[in-house]
């Protein structure tokens, strides 16, 4: 475990600054990130990156891929963290989270130098209205106890739970109070309602047992800290108890900074509490 003086607290995440190829941490979740009803999975890999920038020098993280074991519980959540690769221009760091002896969740974290010259252009984003000129959707907070904790802003007429025609959600999203870039864009990537609950018009638990995260640029404090992020998420497919998601991100100049691709479970018979 590491000691008093190896880890920093930004915010709600103790971060652990050691520079050995293994390191342990504390970290608090709090119950006011919880979801389904285990914690908000964006804000559990928030948690685990923060630990795992710990182990490399510089290198900004370029994907992240999180399996969920079991449900994170508010409370106490030791983490441990091993540097698998490291080179120059490249890194690789497993994260393993763990509550009473058990562990609830394993991340792979890729970390890759800015290099290269080609360059193919990213997808657009939609043609909508700026954040300015959508109503905020506090409904969000009556299906997730998250929500609280995001300013949501719905871009299209499609809404949850609208019984629409196509699975697809697209909002403006922010942290109602700011927080690092990276913990910001890891937490927002998992922040959209699930792409199917646009087709649907009563809520079922749908949680997360795999998300992937890909970023296209490193998030900086000025697109992330005080400005607006728009997001798309599309359901791919669901059937057979399982969903699948597709979310794209943009800044507010119209930049693609991440992509997620989420693998859910559908709980038709149980309980959102």
């Amino acid at each position: 475990m590491a000691s008093p003086s190896q880890v920093r607290y930004a915010g709600s995440m103790a971060v652990s600054t050691n520079s050995e190829p293994a390191t342990s941490a504390s970290l608090l979740v709090e119950e006011e990130w919880l979801a389904w009803p285990g914690m908000h999975g964006g804000r559990v890999m928030a948690l685990s990156a923060g630990v795992a920038t710990g182990l490399v020098d510089g290198l900004p993280l370029r994907a992240m891929s999180t399996r969920f074991l079991g449900a994170v519980r508010p409370g106490p959540v030791e983490a441990a963290a091993v540097l698998d690769h490291a080179s120059r221009s490249s890194a690789t760091v497993t994260v393993s989270l763990s509550q009473d002896g058990r562990i609830t969740t394993l991340s792979t974290c890729s970390f890759t130098a800015s290099t290269g010259e080609i360059v193919v252009p990213a997808r657009p984003a939609p043609e909508v209205p700026p954040a300015e000129e959508c109503n905020d959707f506090r409904e969000a907070e009556l299906l997730y106890p998250f929500a609280r904790k995001l300013d949501i802003r719905p871009a299209t007429d499609i809404l949850p739970l609208s019984g629409a025609s196509r699975a697809e959600l697209t909002a403006w999203l922010r942290l109602r109070e700011p927080e690092s870039p990276l913990s910001t864009m890891l937490t927002l990537a998992d922040a959209m309602p699930p792409g199917v609950y646009a087709v649907l018009d009563m809520p079922v638990p749908v949680p997360s047992l795999e998300i992937s995260v890909h970023l296209h640029r490193p998030p900086t404090t000025e697109t992330l800290l005080t400005g607006w992020t728009l997001a798309q998420q599309r359901n791919v497919q669901t059937g057979a108890g399982i969903s699948i998601d597709e979310c794209d991100m943009w800044d507010e100049d119209g930049r693609l900074v991440a992509q997620s691709r989420q693998l859910r479970r559908v709980l038709e018979n149980g309980s959102l509490t």
